[in-house]
């Protein structure tokens, strides 16, 4: 994308719904009624100036934020200060203050990470241009001159890649790593979180439905939508269980005894216990539900239909930790319950994982799965022959404070020689469940090789899955990720010919 010249959007556009051109759909920028405005927008305030090419060139026009897909119409950068002009058109006069005030504090909030001073407008077609003050979160109604003299003054960095300005990382509140953030309301869900939300929230408040399920890859911002439905649920003075089906980390600590939730591990809570904790929720929440015992799945679906309760199920049937744990929990609803109806809502835009690391994954899971063959910057990939010189250099990275150092979880039941792997640091992949890192760094050995069709696999057989803790450990970065390979230069050849895939063929043995 590039910053473009205001009339020429608009008239592009124009004679693309008048059929004179056409424009490819994924490449039209305004809607009909959009271009309206926009027009209307340009008359206004250009309307005493002979030559207003000044004021109407250097915008991104429908510009969003990559993987979070929050969208700004007209977004102006400047090497002293960012505008961003919202285009409307008419609004009732009961809603509109509180409308414009909603979307400008939501764009303010994206902007402000960029630290730069930010001059946020709203305009309403046959209405006028208000201004958006966010130290008090409130609007006026400004003369166009005034915004006028803003464009004029503002000095265009016509060179600058708003794509690469917007880190995911900093609107991806972690219920778990950015506790506070979260509890204090520092974030917007999706769109389609949203959407789901209410259809949830809806469903529950209509008795529609006992049993709700939201089944989602990693990184589509699963914990968050269902954490948020449990806060949004408490702040209404409802009572909620959380059951985290695997050990509690500090963000869940921290809920418990700062913020008074009432968060207990699956495996510790029988159904029986449920009322003591409680006094009879109003909602259940089943986190990390895929990694259920079916007995206790048994137990809370018996015990919620005894008592009218509704329970929330979330879940990702990839993020598995054992072979025999991995479970689609609404097929096992609608197979073993059919009397109870169950609803599904899937997420599927990743908005935590970005899109090169989501490829580079898939591409490290099967070679050739993802036909993407981005820039993999963002991967690094290190060799050691000696275990002790990899052990030393990871946890020198995790001391760092900027990594964070995961491992393979031991056998509790058996030796092998994960436990080798197990030893090179102290955070193991039961340790992250539903956690999110800005830069992951682990190691791969010997146990790990490629087969003839290109697909990673596991020589040894643990008690644990080694791909499947290999998959959580590398869907826990965000933004950075770095494999330490020991001993095992095949596999190290086979890392880098991934890495470099989309820059020059893959290397066949």
């Amino acid at each position: 994308m590039k910053p473009q010249y205001l009339p020429s959007v608009c008239q592009t556009h124009v004679a693309h719904y008048e059929g004179k051109i056409k424009i490819e759909k994924s490449k039209l920028l305004l809607k009909k009624n959009e271009v309206v405005s926009l027009r209307k927008f340009c008359d206004l305030i250009s309307a005493d100036m002979p030559a207003p090419f000044r004021i109407l060139d250097g915008y991104y026009v429908g510009f969003s934020i990559p993987q979070i897909a929050n969208e700004f119409d007209l977004l102006r950068f400047g090497t002293d200060y960012i505008v961003n002009i919202e285009l409307k058109s008419k609004l009732s006069e009961e809603s509109k203050i509180d409308t414009i005030i909603t979307q400008m504090h939501k764009q303010h909030y994206y902007l402000k990470f960029l630290e730069k001073p930010l001059k946020i407008y709203t305009y309403i077609e046959d209405d006028g241009i208000y201004c958006y003050d966010a130290e008090n979160n409130s609007v006026e109604s400004i003369d166009p001159q005034r915004l006028v003299d803003v464009l004029v003054s503002q000095n265009v960095d016509f060179d600058l890649d708003p794509d690469k300005l917007f880190k995911p990382s900093n609107y991806l509140v972690s219920p778990f790593n950015k506790v506070d953030r979260f509890m204090s309301g520092e974030y917007f869900l999706t769109t389609d979180q949203a959407k789901k939300k209410k259809e949830i929230l809806d469903s529950i408040d209509n008795n529609e439905y006992l049993f709700f399920c939201i089944s989602a890859d990693a990184g589509t911002g699963k914990t968050l939508l269902t954490y948020d439905i449990a806060k949004t649920y408490q702040e209404c003075g409802k009572k909620v269980l959380v059951l985290h089906c695997a050990n509690l980390n500090e963000g869940q600590y921290r809920l418990t005894y700062d913020y008074h939730w009432n968060i207990k591990s699956a495996s510790s809570l029988r159904c029986s216990d449920i009322s003591h904790v409680v006094k009879e929720p109003d909602l259940i929440v089943v986190d990390e539900a895929h990694r259920i015992w079916k007995s206790q799945l048994e137990d809370l679906v018996t015990y919620a239909n005894e008592k009218g309760i509704s329970i929330l199920f979330s879940y990702d049937p990839k993020q598995y930790l054992r072979d025999d744990e991995t479970k689609e929990i609404h097929s096992f609803l609608i197979e073993n319950y059919p009397e109870k109806v169950a609803e599904l809502r899937r997420l599927t835009t990743k908005i935590r994982t970005n899109k090169r690391m989501a490829s580079f994954i898939h591409n490290m899971m099967a070679i050739g799965s993802s036909q993407d063959n981005l820039n993999y910057d963002n991967i690094t990939i290190e060799y050691f022959s000696k275990v002790k010189d990899a052990q030393d250099y990871l946890n020198y990275l995790d001391a760092t404070g900027k990594w964070k150092a995961i491992t393979f979880t031991p056998s509790q039941y058996s030796s092998g020689s994960v436990n080798s792997l197990s030893c090179l640091c102290d955070e193991k992949a039961h340790g992250v469940i539903g956690q999110e890192f800005d830069r992951v760094v682990f190691a791969m050995d010997s146990n790990f090789r490629y087969s003839d069709k290109n697909r990673l696999s596991s020589i040894l057989s643990n008690y644990y899955s080694l791909k499947g803790m290999l998959y959580q450990i590398v869907t826990r970065a965000v933004e950075e990720l770095k494999i330490i390979v020991i001993n095992n230069p095949e596999l190290y050849q086979k890392l880098i010919s991934i890495k470099y895939m989309g820059e020059q063929p893959l290397v066949k043995e």
